[in-house]
Parts: structure tokens; C-alpha cells; sequence
């Protein structure tokens, strides 16, 4: 469905066609119930490498897109680097900043040669909370299972 041959036309579902036909006055990406994507369409993503089950998936994409490596940020001003705002709150309500922890544990990760750069925590590999704090279990839970 993503490649961008002007010849390669998909067939929409009934839900979607009806949904495009009824929401959408411009019908120029449509030919004979078929659709086309737009050349102005732009996919803005992330994808953590790190996970091997993507690999076949992470090969397409990597041929048909252009890729930005974005380095990890470990700048301490919070003005700058959003993620130098969060917290690891533990359940006697010390804390502890989480881009002090990323950077100790991604030190030990690029230094083991059997995981690498590749395998390092990201700068939001946790969603906080409007706080900025990542609680106790969302960092037992997603933090140190992976």
C-alpha cells in the first residue's frame, strides 16, 4: 500500500472508500474505486531498532524512506532536552533523574559487546506522567524487563 508507483492503485475498504467519498472533495487520488497515495504524503515516525521481531518489517521501510539517526540526548537543561525533566519516583518518594540513569545504564550497554549501541534506553523509552515522574512500577515493568 506504501510504495509510491504512480500505477500501483489499492482497493480501499468499503468503510474507508465511503468514508473518503462522502469526507474528502478532492477525488484526485481515485481511479475506478481505486486509490493512489499523494506525493505530498509524508510519514513522520519512530522505530526502535532494537526489537529483532521487525526486522523484515524494519528492511522494507529502510528501502522505500529516508532515514535521520536522532543520537540520544543526555543535555541536562530541561529547557533544551524536554526528557531532562523526568524523574524516577521511588516508593519512598525519593528521586532519582532519569537522564543521569540512562546515561550510567547506556555506558554499561555500548560497553558489552554482545548488546551495543543499538540497544540503548532512549530518551523517552518511558512515557512520564504530567509531572514529569515515572512511577515505580512503569519503571520495574518497562524499565528493567527490557
Amino acid at each position: 500500500m506504501l510504495d509510491r508507483d504512480p500505477k500501483y492503485y489499492i482497493t480501499p475498504s468499503s468503510e474507508l472508500r465511503t468514508y473518503l467519498e462522502n469526507n474528502i472533495s478532492i477525488q484526485r487520488g481515485f481511479k475506478e474505486g481505486k486509490m493512489l497515495l499523494p506525493d505530498n504524503l509524508s510519514f513522520l515516525a519512530t522505530m526502535n531498532t532494537s526489537d529483532q521481531s521487525l526486522f523484515p518489517m524494519d528492511s522494507a521501510f529502510k528501502r522505500r524512506w529516508e532515514w535521520e539517526y536522532i543520537p540520544i540526548n543526555y543535555n541536562r537543561d530541561g529547557n533544551i532536552n524536554r526528557s531532562a525533566n523526568f524523574k524516577i519516583i521511588m516508593p519512598n518518594g525519593s528521586l532519582f533523574n532519569w537522564i543521569d540513569f540512562i546515561e550510567k545504564v547506556n555506558q554499561k550497554i555500548q560497553n558489552n559487546r554482545n548488546l551495543g549501541m543499538d540497544k540503548c534506553i532512549g530518551n523517552y523509552f518511558v512515557k512520564p506522567d504530567v509531572n514529569n515522574q515515572i512511577n515505580i512500577d512503569q519503571f520495574i515493568y518497562k524499565v528493567l524487563f527490557y
